[in-house]
């Protein structure tokens, strides 16, 4: 895990060896401290400042594709490739809910700025928006026809992003769910995709396709 200062010229300023290959990593919404998810589906939590490894769970029973923190701290998300996704009390890592909204690998997550929702998206090319204080679902994106690899919420919670194996990225109204506007995805798949926090403008990123395009960032 390497630590960087975005004011250093690009220049890692601490790195911390962990034991296995790393395939997600989290922020805490304090900044305090780091998730770090493995192949094994073990996490290291990584002090911000001191950049020491405070805690190391146990092998989870299941395999993890990612993880996040809700807005308050105290609840640790994880989507799995069995189809639920965990909540977990923090920093006691107890389970809470599961909520099973898929019927293959849950891939991606993102929490709703304005609303205590979060959205799932799967292989099954669904979405799934759940309310966090219930853990009921609220609402279903289905019109996609390829896995779902990132999903997004604007900064203001009005708009629902989803993206992965399609050729387009759906962008959809967050209340409603309804589609309100698609954005093509020149050959490839997407894997990454973020908001603006402060404008309707989204990003994302992935493989690419042909002419030149591999590997770039769209707006």
């Amino acid at each position: 895990l390497r630590f960087w200062d975005v004011r250093a010229g690009g220049r890692a300023v601490a790195t911390v060896a962990l034991t296995d290959e790393n395939i997600n990593v989290a922020w805490s919404p304090d900044g305090a401290q780091v998730a770090v998810g493995n192949r094994d589906d073990v996490f290291a939590f990584v002090d911000a400042k001191t950049h020491k490894v405070t805690r190391t769970t146990a092998k989870f029973p299941y395999q993890v594709n990612d993880a996040s923190w809700n807005r308050a701290g105290d609840v640790f998300y994880l989507t799995t490739a069995d189809g639920f996704a965990e909540a977990l009390r923090f920093p006691s890592l107890a389970p809470m809910h599961r909520m099973k909204g898929h019927t293959s690998s849950v891939y991606a997550m993102a929490l709703d700025p304005a609303r205590d929702r979060v959205a799932f998206g799967g292989a099954d090319a669904m979405v799934s928006v759940w309310d966090t204080h219930e853990c009921v679902c609220v609402g279903v994106v289905a019109r996609l026809q390829a896995p779902v690899r990132a999903v997004s919420f604007s900064h203001d919670g009005a708009f629902l992003a989803a993206a992965g194996d399609d050729d387009a990225v759906d962008v959809a109204d967050a209340a409603t769910f309804a589609r309100v506007a698609s954005a093509p995805v020149r050959g490839g798949s997407v894997s990454s995709m973020r908001w603006s926090p402060t404008h309707h403008v989204l990003a994302f990123a992935g493989e690419g396709g042909g002419g030149g395009s591999a590997g770039s960032v769209a707006l």
